[in-house]
């Protein structure tokens, strides 16, 4: 079998397991329809999972108690089902672990049985074995240690099979083969990739540190015993989770603050002890400077005290002379990024650390590649020194760029000066000031349009395309001040105003999050044009630069919440369009531009003027031309990308109907094949790219309203991974920031509704989080304000769920008014909606859903029935 089709094998086998045998029979049936071998080996496979020997597991705990203890030396030499046991290797608090080997002439094989240890506090202890058991048989990953087999001895004692690890504890492997800080740093990233997978099934490890992550001899970290560790999906915990979360089973100075608290677990406690055990790999010592024997001073210090610095304590022991001479290099390694990745990981408070451990590998990642870190502040200062690292020689060139362009400038301004005082030597000099005047015009150009226009679709080059045309704009400005008359240099301001708008707050392009700057810009661009457009109003070109200002301008406003002011310039693009196309002038360029502003004025016509039929017409009029023009020419990806965004605007305008649904995830399928193409086409295009995975966005959104939750889930963790991607390379691109807060707000609204509460939840909490950064995040009238709003909607709808089923009175009263709250909190931006929003936010509709929703909050505090 090839490795593809055991993948996906393999997903939807996991995905089977999880459905009761009626929704399981309906998934099944629906594979079938599409490939009916893959129904019958996934058929094969859960027979045989259904047979698997786990019948120790449901042996009662007051049974297991009674067993007899048995020493450790008894059991040497003994046979568990095909295994002989070998030697006892490890015992801990939940049992014992031997080396043993397949001993029934079969094939031959190590491995490690664990058994479960009995007498008193076997029913905690059970539990554990039962917990890590049901963890350890969904967790697959070349970085975790694999279960194979399970039973029971003689005597009724369960026990399970386990792949063998031989090898030692990280921080003693790194140390033994004086790994460097880069190999050390390579090194915990598999770590951090095992972590990450665990996580994404929803598991906390809770018991990470060195003792528990062994090398092998090739090198390969495994991270094991999975005894504590929490399953976040409530309906998959176990009915003494409760309990064993009280006993806080946990290392000192390896637990997270609310972890020696007994607080809430999150991911991010994972994060807290994968931040200690990293101090440990760089500087040898623990983060806090307290006896290891006296527990109480550990855990003081880590709910109290603040680490130093990794690259303080290799100085104090350079210092003191506790190390090599090599030591100032290393706290010179030390210092800077890797101090600030180590301490964001050490915060007291969760919120504050990395969101993600992914988040906690990609720092590590872009630390390792020479680029800027999220744990330092985005200072220009140090995103312009990690630029000269990556790019010394195009940085040497711009510098010298600039030289020249100041020098230019100043001999110009210089030489000019000097032809009104000498009139003897005027003509001469006036004539070399023209072309000192007209090589910076040419250099301030080439800034604007050849370096600029080369470098806009790169990931990451936001901030230095604002630098770009910040200082092209700074250099023609100066030379308009010589030459205001000179209409074509009036042309070259404007241009470069509207590339300055597009860096800062063009909705549909990598932006700075600027919209107010950005609409400054547009409107002078706009004005020097229209004026210009007075004196010649037969000048096509003009017309064409006119066209996109007005439609730039129309999206700005739109995404701002002026709806009125963007349709009005709308109908100013569209008209310019239609009378530019009546022009026999016209080329190929030109009818392009038109089928976009047919497409663009039509999704405005019914999304905003609430024309939908005459909208839709409008559209397909548009679409039609893009289909031939994509067909006579397909290398065209201007066109293509016209025709990408064409679909999905129908699509955005069909599925506002229930029964156009369908019909709207075909039209959102053509669109995600269609910035494919794209991407295949342009690989290295952070637009192309952007574009494909917001398709995948849309596709999971109209997945999940036609109740295909399961495959929306994975369409939505598909387009998250994409866009962290493109904002860890771009970091100060605001847009892919709403991108991202917007896509965990319709995982957490899917999770919701299939009654995964908690991870859904996590997810409304990181979206909030990520948009409340956003300038637009307290309009609801905007794609981010009213987003912001519909997340406080669901984290109610979520609390008000996990009241009608928590069987304490306390904890029912507590989660309804946290419910009652966060509705409140929503409904005045939901009324803003009604009165001054757009149709398709619904806000009539939310009001009264959410009076609806406080009312049965009262009712439920009230001990009346709230359902």
């Amino acid at each position: 079998m090839l490795p593809e089709r055991w993948a996906q094998i393999k997903d939807k086998l996991n995905v089977a397991l999880e459905l009761g045998p009626k929704q399981r029979a309906e998934y099944l049936e629906a594979i079938a329809n599409e490939d009916p071998e893959l129904r019958r080996e996934l058929e094969s496979l859960i027979a045989s999972h259904n047979q698997a020997a786990t019948d120790f597991l449901d042996q009662p705990v007051t049974e297991i108690a009674k067993l007899p203890l048995l020493p450790g030396n008894d059991l040497i030499g003994r046979r568990l089902g095909p295994y002989e046991l070998v030697c006892q290797i490890g015992a801990g608090g939940m049992g014992e672990v031997y080396r043993a080997f397949r001993a029934d002439d079969q094939y031959r094989k190590e491995v490690a049985i664990k058994l479960v240890r009995t007498g008193p506090g076997a029913t905690l202890t059970m539990e554990r074995f039962r917990n890590e058991r049901q963890i350890l048989a969904t967790l697959e990953h070349p970085n975790i240690c694999l279960m194979l087999d399970g039973g029971t001895t003689q005597e009724g004692l369960p026990y399970f099979v386990m792949e063998l690890i031989e090898g030692k504890p990280i921080d003693v492997y790194c140390n033994e083969h004086r790994l460097s800080i880069q190999e050390r740093l390579k090194l915990f990233l598999q770590v951090c990739s095992a972590v990450q997978y665990a996580h994404q099934r929803l598991i906390i490890h809770r018991d990470i540190k060195p003792l528990n992550i062994l090398v092998t001899r090739d090198g390969v970290p495994k991270l094991l015993d999975f005894g504590i560790a929490k399953i976040l999906d409530e309906n998959g915990a176990g009915k003494h989770a409760v309990t064993m979360t009280a006993f806080q089973v946990l290392t000192a100075g390896y637990a997270s603050p609310e972890q020696v608290r007994g607080e809430t677990i999150t991911t991010a406690s994972d994060v807290y002890s994968l931040g200690v055990v990293l101090y440990e790999l760089l500087t040898g010592e623990s983060p806090y400077r307290v006896p290891k024997s006296s527990s109480h001073e550990i855990t003081r210090a880590v709910c109290e005290e603040e680490p130093l610095r990794p690259s303080t304590i290799a100085r104090q022991k350079e210092e003191t002379g506790s190390t090599a001479s090599s030591t100032e290099k290393l706290s010179k390694r030390l210092h800077g990024d890797l101090d600030n990745i180590v301490l964001m990981a050490l915060r007291k408070e969760a919120v504050r650390r990395y969101p993600s451990v992914e988040q906690f590998a990609g720092d590590i990642r872009r630390h390792l590649q020479n680029l800027p870190v999220t744990a330092r502040q985005d200072t220009l200062r140090y995103r312009t020194s990690k630029f000269v690292a990556r790019h010394t020689a195009g940085v040497v060139g711009a510098i010298v760029a600039a030289l020249a362009l100041t020098f230019g400038l100043a001999i110009a301004v210089h030489e000019a000066h000097i032809a009104r005082v000498q009139a003897e030597v005027a003509r001469q000099e006036r004539a070399r000031a023209e072309r000192r005047f007209n090589d910076v015009r040419k250099l301030a150009n080439s800034l604007l349009f050849e370096v600029h226009d080369s470098i806009k679709d790169l990931p990451g080059s936001t901030p230095a395309r604002k630098l770009l045309v910040s200082r092209a704009l700074e250099y023609l400005d100066s030379l308009s001040q010589e030459s205001k008359t000179d209409a074509s240099l009036q042309r070259e301001m404007a241009a470069a105003y509207e590339k300055i708008g597009d860096v800062q707050g063009q909705p549909r392009q990598a932006n700075l999050g600027d919209p107010a700057g950005a609409a400054v810009s547009y409107q002078k661009a706009l004005a020097i044009r229209e004026s210009l457009a007075q004196h010649d109003p037969q000048d096509l070109e003009l017309g064409r630069q006119l066209i996109p200002n007005y439609g730039k301008l129309s999206d700005l406003l739109w995404a701002s919440g002026d709806s009125k002011a963007a349709m009005d310039y709308s109908d100013k693009a569209f008209s310019t369009a239609v009378k530019l196309y009546g022009s026999s002038a016209v080329g190929p360029q030109d009818r392009a531009m038109l089928a976009a502003y047919y497409m663009d004025h039509g999704y405005k016509q019914a999304e905003i003027g609430g024309d939908r039929s005459g909208g839709l017409a409008t559209m397909q009029t548009g679409t039609t031309m893009l289909e031939q023009m994509a067909s006579a020419d397909p290398k065209n990806l201007r066109v293509r990308r016209y025709l990408y965004l064409s679909y999905s605007r129908i699509a955005q305008v069909v599925e506002e109907n229930p029964g156009d649904r369908p019909r709207a995830a075909a039209l959102y399928k053509k669109a995600l094949s269609s910035a494919q193409s794209l991407v295949a086409a342009e690989p290295t295009n952070a637009e192309f790219r952007r574009l494909s995975i917001y398709g995948q966005f849309s596709l999971g959104e109209i997945l999940a309203e036609l109740g295909d939750k399961t495959t929306a889930l994975a369409y939505d963790r598909q387009a998250l991974s994409g866009f962290q991607a493109l904002a860890a390379a771009d970091p100060a691109n605001a847009q892919l920031q709403q991108d991202i807060g917007r896509v965990r707000a319709e995982m957490g609204q899917v999770m919701i509704a299939v009654g995964q509460l908690v991870a859904g939840m996590e997810q409304l909490r990181l979206s909030l989080a990520m948009l409340a950064k956003l300038p637009d995040a307290k309009n609801p009238n905007t794609l981010a304000g009213f987003a912001v709003v519909n997340d406080e909607f669901w984290m109610g709808k979520a609390h008000r769920s996990l009241a009608a089923s928590d069987p304490s009175p306390q904890k029912t009263a507590e989660h309804y008014r946290e419910a009652e709250s966060w509705f409140k909190k929503s409904l005045p931006g939901f009324e803003t909606v009604r009165d001054h929003g757009l149709p398709q936010y619904s806000g009539a509709a939310r009001v009264s859903e959410v009076n609806q929703e406080i009312a049965q909050c009262e009712r439920g505090l009230s001990g009346k029935n709230a359902h």
